[in-house]
């Protein structure tokens, strides 16, 4: 037993240190990157970066402007103040979640995380950051199913790196719901209603939520409403990337 763990242990330092050794390779066009990134210079350039959206959902705009709200945010604007999103949800951005996700390639949380530390510090420049990270919770289930969840296995390096609290064990996911993607979008906020629950209370008044994906925005959303209950004041929400919902919106 002794050798085994000695053995594994032994094995587990080796491969660290020929990651460390070795040069990062792009995992788009196979190409030695020169940035740290395991993406090259190249193909970190013709990402389909968010450049135009509402400033509280992220939603994509036809019109730049930092400081847009966009129409249904303007109607009814949801339980959080502000959306961070790198990307559109266009290629390559579903491969990379869908491999981690569903191929347990956690290279690709590395990825998206690095990537998001860079977007979030430029977007905080001129104000202070949260108190405290709320990955988006898992139900127990589906982390049996899947083996990890991938928006704290996101969070991890971001919140390590930007020296964030995570908050893992305050809110629970305590309803098993049908995968949203599953459901047309006039289904998924009913799909979601109370499936979250305060577990621990929250000393905070600022709290970033991060996810993989934002589509319609309702699990986002209806894990702001949970935090809010726990007098939680501002709540911004991080992705790395935002969907289109029926092409791009209209600036109001």
């Amino acid at each position: 037993m002794i050798y085994k763990n000695l053995k594994s242990i032994t094995s587990t330092w080796f491969n660290h240190a020929i990651s460390w050794l070795l040069p990062y390779q792009c995992v788009l066009c196979d190409a030695t990157t020169q940035n740290k990134l395991d993406l090259c210079q190249a193909c970190l350039e013709e990402l389909p970066w968010l450049q135009s959206a509402c400033r509280i959902c992220a939603q994509p705009l036809l019109h730049h402007d930092d400081n847009v709200i966009c129409g249904e945010c303007i109607k009814c604007q949801p339980a959080y103040q502000r959306t961070l999103a790198l990307c559109h949800y266009e290629s390559p951005l579903p491969y990379f979640i869908q491999q981690l996700k569903f191929n347990k390639k956690l290279l690709y949380a590395r990825l998206l995380s690095e990537l998001m530390v860079s977007r979030i510090r430029h977007y905080y420049h001129e104000t202070s950051l949260p108190e405290y990270i709320v990955p988006v919770p898992l139900h127990a289930k589906r982390i049996r199913e899947r083996g990890f969840n991938q928006a704290l296995e996101i969070a991890k390096p971001i919140a390590k790196q930007l020296q964030i609290p995570l908050l893992t064990h305050h809110v629970k996911r305590i309803r098993h719901t049908q995968a949203q993607a599953e459901l047309p979008a006039n289904q998924r906020r009913k799909n979601l209603r109370n499936a979250f629950a305060i577990k621990k209370p929250i000393q905070a008044k600022h709290v970033a939520i991060i996810d993989d994906v934002v589509t319609t925005g309702n699990t986002v959303c209806e894990l702001a409403i949970t935090l809010k209950r726990a007098d939680i004041e501002n709540i911004d929400v991080w992705c790395c990337a935002r969907t289109h919902i029926d092409g791009l919106s209209q600036s109001q």
